[in-house]
């Protein structure tokens, strides 16, 4: 059963459940007993994630409230500094910020400095096309998702937010068998949570995109799979994403960007401006990476 081991959660826990005027004995419902669950709010003990998920719904707490504000604050911390850099496009600043978390990890190897890291990497790979990261840190990061899939395939929100700004940084297979068992963790289990489930879609939707750059079987066979998701309008964000990396599958096989260009033209209409540039950031970075295999197909043949 996965237990849930950062300190964060059962902190987070007894400060929503003070909120409540709830007490020690009366939050405990059978769940687990008192002193297991004063351990687990003191960081001393640890609870399963459906012990967890049990003690929420009892005391009337919202799993996505919980989760935010337990989660949110250290992951914030360790992504905004990469997103900064990130969204500035300045290069040589990811650079230097994945060389010292790099640094750091090979000191101290821990799984804060693991993924931190890892996400400094995957960024900026994505802006220079340049591997910084180890493979002794690729296997680290691969068998930390494949222990979650052996674990009976229960994720919780930092592990999908981990997976998801790292996707460049795993091997084709690994990176589909990954999102295709994130996709069944969506299936199986009923999250209702708007922000939860938003943001699981999302970080699929990023690892298809990793796949189209690299293996495009793989990326529509994920794509597919994706599909089988009864995805609400309310998620419309993410129905246009899904339908944007199909126009990049339908581009890279018949060397057409009808489908982008349309697309393109109806966040336009829409003015969704944010999100046309950022699909027209991606769809240059196909068009490169393809483009560039098709004249090096021609060139081999002459």
């Amino acid at each position: 059963m996965k237990q849930i081991i950062d300190p964060t959660y059962g902190r987070q826990f007894r400060k929503m459940r003070k909120s409540k005027h709830i007490n020690l004995i009366n939050a405990c419902g059978n769940i687990t007993s008192k002193s297991s669950l004063a351990r687990w709010e003191n960081g001393a003990d640890n609870l399963s994630w459906n012990q967890v998920i049990n003690l929420l719904t009892y005391n009337h707490i919202q799993l996505a409230e919980f989760i935010r504000k337990s989660a949110s604050k250290n992951l914030d911390e360790l992504l905004n500094p990469i997103a900064v850099a990130y969204n500035a496009n300045q290069v040589p600043i990811l650079k230097e910020y994945a060389t010292g978390a790099l640094n750091k990890y090979n000191e101290h190897p821990s799984k804060k400095n693991l993924f931190q890291a890892a996400i400094a990497c995957n960024y900026y790979q994505d802006l220079s096309a340049t591997d910084l990261a180890s493979d002794t840190l690729k296997e680290k990061l691969t068998e930390h998702f494949h222990q979650i899939i052996e674990d009976k395939n229960i994720w919780q929100y930092e592990d999908i937010f981990y997976f998801g700004n790292t996707v460049l940084l795993f091997s084709p297979k690994n990176l589909y068998q990954i999102a295709f068992n994130l996709i069944d963790f969506i299936q199986v289990h009923n999250i209702s949570a708007k922000e939860w489930y938003g943001f699981a879609l999302n970080m699929v939707l990023n690892a298809d995109f990793a796949l189209i750059k690299i293996d495009s079987v793989r990326a529509s066979r994920l794509l597919t799979n994706f599909d089988e998701l009864d995805i609400k309008d309310i998620y419309s964000l993410t129905n246009i994403r899904k339908k944007f990396m199909r126009c990049l599958l339908e581009y890279i096989q018949d060397h057409s960007n009808t489908s982008v260009a349309k697309l393109i033209s109806y966040l336009d209409f829409f003015n969704m401006t944010d999100l046309k540039h950022d699909f027209q950031v991606a769809f240059d970075q196909i068009k490169q990476i393809y483009g560039y295999l098709v004249r090096k197909a021609l060139h081999q043949l002459r």
